[in-house]
């Protein structure tokens, strides 16, 4: 029977990761009353998930936190797959397969509407002066090569 190891160090990387992305949030963030439950609710987060690694300074912060009872009983956060859902996604825009500049598009955009866009925008139509446009190699929601010679 196989045991999987406990790898620490990534754990602690990618809260690393997490808790230096809460502070670049926070210096953007300002001080209404929102913005700092927001701020507290992902604090509360780290330190659950943080606990099973450094329980006791875990603890410590969130009873400074102002919550009560045992971080470590605290039911472990749920995966929202709706929370990653963009409106816009950035797409790349390429002429004869070089990268010419990006396009904000709708998530949900079709080829046809993202052919238009590139075709309209002005990082595509100054290499595309005087050439004729074969064909338009749309992958939605990643790129947009148009092909002209």
């Amino acid at each position: 029977m196989a045991v999987g190891r406990f790898q620490y160090n990534t754990a602690i990387a990618a809260t690393m990761e997490l808790v230096n992305a809460l502070y670049l949030a926070r210096e953007k963030l300002g001080a209404t009353e929102p913005e700092r439950r927001v701020f507290s609710s992902v604090m509360a987060t780290v330190l659950t998930l943080l606990s099973p690694v450094a329980p006791h300074i875990c603890a410590e912060l969130w009873e400074r936190l102002g919550h009560k009872g045992d971080v470590g009983a605290e039911p472990w956060p749920v995966w929202d797959e709706a929370a990653l859902a963009r409106d816009t996604v950035t797409i790349a825009l390429q002429v004869n397969g070089k990268l010419r500049g990006t396009l904000q598009a709708p998530a949900d955009a079709d080829k046809a509407a993202l052919e238009a866009a590139a075709l309209a925008d002005p990082a595509a139509q100054r290499p595309l002066a005087g050439l004729t446009v074969r064909t338009v190699v749309v992958v939605p929601g990643k790129r947009v090569n148009i092909v002209a010679s």
